[in-house]
Formats: C-alpha cells, sequence, structure tokens
C-alpha cells in the first residue's frame, strides 16, 4: 500500500511553498523598491548638483565678464584716440596747407609790389641819393624773395632772347661830368642778346648810338656797338663770360674819328658791360620779365645789372608809371659785320688811349 500525506501534512506543505514563494516576492519587491529608491536618489542629487553648476557658471561668467568688459572698453578708447589723431593730423594738415598758400600768397604780394615799384622808379630817377637807396632796398628785397630755377631747361628758356638795360649799380657811382654831352653823343638803346644752348652759350650787349660831328644837337651818325661774349655755366647759374670782340658798324655816314666814337662809348657804357673779362654773374632775380645779375670778380665785385625783357615794358620817364606791353617787339635785324673796327687784342692799350683823348 502507497503511503500518502495526510492531509495535514499537505497543508504544511502548501503553507511553506506560500511562504517560500511570498519571502522570494518580498526580496525582489524590496529589489526593486530598492532600485526605485536610488534612482530616485540619483534624480534628486542631479536637480540638486544642476543649481551648483548653474551658479558657478554664473559666478564664472560674472568674474569673466568685467574682464572683457575692460578688453573692450580699451579697445574702444584706443579707436576714439586714434580716430581723435587721424582728425587731429587732418586739421594740421589742413591747417598747415592753409599757412603755406598764405604764406605763398603774401610772398607774390610782396614780390609783386616791389617789382613795380621797381619798374616805377628807375625811368623817373634824376640821380638823388635817396633814389638810389631805395633802388637798393628794392633790389635786395626781391632778391630775398626769390627762388632760383634749379633746372638748366627752364633757367635756358627764361634767359633766352633780348634783354634791355634798365639800370646799372656802377653808373649810380659814375659822375656826370665824365660822361658824354648829351648834345654830342647819345645811346638810344642798350639790350643784351642771349643765346643758350645747355650750358654754354654767348651773351653779346649791342648799343644803338648816335653822334653830332658837325654841330651838337645834330645827330648825323648813327650806328650800332657790340660787345661779343661767349659763356660757360659751371657753378649753379653761375656764367663765366668770355670777351670775344668788340665791332663797330656804323649806319650811313662813316664817323670821322672812330677812336673817339669808342671812347665816348666806353665813357658811356657800364664798365662791367664794355670788357666783362675775368668776371662771372650769378642770376640773382629772374621772371618772364625782369632779370637782376650780380657781378662777381676782380674789378666789378657787387655790381648789379637790372634788365628788362626787350619790348615788355613801355617805358616813359614823363609818365607817372610804366606799363607792360601786350606783345614783346620784334628782335632788332641783325646786320653782316664786314669788319672789325676794334680787335680784342688791341681793346686795353686803345681804350686807354681813348680815354685819354676825352677826359
Amino acid at each position: 500500500m502507497e503511503n500518502r500525506p495526510t492531509r495535514t501534512t499537505q497543508r504544511l506543505i502548501r503553507r511553506k511553498t506560500i511562504m517560500h514563494d511570498g519571502a522570494t516576492t518580498g526580496r525582489l519587491g524590496l529589489a526593486v523598491a530598492v532600485a526605485v529608491a536610488c534612482l530616485l536618489v540619483r534624480s534628486v542629487e542631479s536637480f540638486s548638483v544642476l543649481p551648483r553648476r548653474t551658479t558657478m557658471a554664473t559666478r564664472l561668467s560674472t568674474a569673466v565678464s568685467p574682464l572683457f568688459n575692460s578688453q573692450k572698453v580699451q579697445e574702444e578708447t584706443i579707436t576714439a584716440a586714434e580716430t581723435q589723431a587721424e582728425t587731429s593730423t587732418s586739421t594740421n594738415n589742413n591747417d598747415n596747407q592753409q599757412q603755406q598758400t598764405q604764406t605763398q600768397e603774401k610772398v607774390v604780394i610782396n614780390l609783386e609790389k616791389n617789382k613795380t615799384e621797381l619798374l616805377d622808379l628807375l625811368p623817373r630817377m634824376t640821380g638823388e641819393a635817396h633814389e638810389f637807396k631805395r633802388v637798393e632796398t628794392l633790389i635786395n628785397n626781391l632778391e630775398s624773395i626769390y627762388q632760383p630755377i634749379e633746372t638748366l631747361e627752364f633757367l635756358n628758356l627764361l634767359q633766352q632772347g633780348e634783354w634791355q638795360l634798365l639800370f646799372s649799380t656802377n653808373s649810380a657811382s659814375t659822375p656826370s661830368s665824365s660822361l658824354p654831352s648829351p648834345q654830342v653823343f647819345r645811346m638810344r638803346e642798350m639790350y643784351q642778346k642771349m643765346t643758350c644752348d645747355q650750358l654754354t652759350g654767348t651773351a653779346d650787349t649791342i648799343v644803338i648810338w648816335d653822334l653830332a660831328q658837325a654841330m651838337p644837337g645834330q645827330f648825323d651818325c648813327t650806328g650800332t656797338f657790340t660787345v661779343k661774349n661767349s659763356y660757360e655755366i659751371n657753378q649753379g647759374a653761375r656764367v663765366l663770360l668770355d670777351l670775344q670782340e668788340h665791332v663797330l658798324q656804323p649806319k650811313g655816314k662813316i664817323p670821322d674819328n672812330v677812336p673817339a666814337l669808342v671812347g665816348l662809348l666806353h665813357r658811356a657804357m657800364p664798365k662791367e658791360l664794355f670788357d666783362p673779362s675775368e668776371h662771372a654773374t650769378d642770376t640773382t632775380y629772374l621772371d618772364g620779365n625782369l632779370k637782376i645779375v650780380r657781378y662777381t670778380g676782380p674789378k666789378f665785385e657787387g655790381v648789379r645789372d637790372i634788365w628788362i625783357r626787350r619790348g615788355s615794358l613801355s617805358i616813359d620817364p614823363t609818365a607817372k608809371t610804366t606799363t607792360m606791353t601786350k606783345d614783346f617787339a620784334e628782335s632788332a635785324a641783325t646786320t653782316t659785320t664786314t669788319s672789325a673796327l676794334l680787335e680784342t687784342s688791341e681793346s686795353s692799350s686803345f681804350l686807354e688811349e681813348v680815354d685819354d683823348l676825352f677826359l
């Protein structure tokens, strides 16, 4: 007979099984509860840490922000300073340009004022000492304002042509008693013809003269007298003169006494123009119609000649002012010299002889 558990035993077995299953279920529930609790804790921790991190970031931003703001302020300050400097520089440049323009305008006005007064005074001079003093002052003023020409081409362009002698400071010291009588001899015009070729050229001084032989005041002989010079430029604009020859060219009637006529020319002409040997000239002022040259050498150191462009001025000694002509006068026709009446080699001794005749 098979042994079967009793009901009581079966009940105990079921109770143990239920208790075992309950314990297992309890453990599983506890594990789930613990897991859930852990998740909740982590969640809470994450929520609690986030504000801290946010706070630290905020503090870091708050701490760094002034640095960025300070750098930005510095950059803006530098930019503003640079802008102000540029504005100041631009303003200074404009002011300098205005000052330079005003200075140049004053120089031009002063130059024109001195030049106009000089050209008005020279034709009307009566030989008074104060007139010569004023001429000297005006010449010095023009020379102090003048800016020398730096290019040879432009210098030659301005100097080329014919220049009429207006005044010589050497003539100012010549006593009137040593000059020829105006009833016997007169110079109608004295001009210089410049021919320029780079660093060399010619500077011929030409005198148009009249001579009264038969009766004072009745001029029956006329002609030209030419002092032929070559020149060379060697220092800046300094011109070294070299006398070539003197040429006397009567027109029409031949003078009875040629040496006497040459003596009259020598007495009437500025000595630096009659014989410029061993001398050089510096152009101390030059424009389109006025030129001032200064001599340097053993005899005529410091002598100045004032030239005007031939035909550029209409000079009337009785008028109150000189006037500019619209067009330059045409150059005088040149004549071919058929004979040299005075040779250069004999000029020095010859001139001493003729001076002795008429002193």
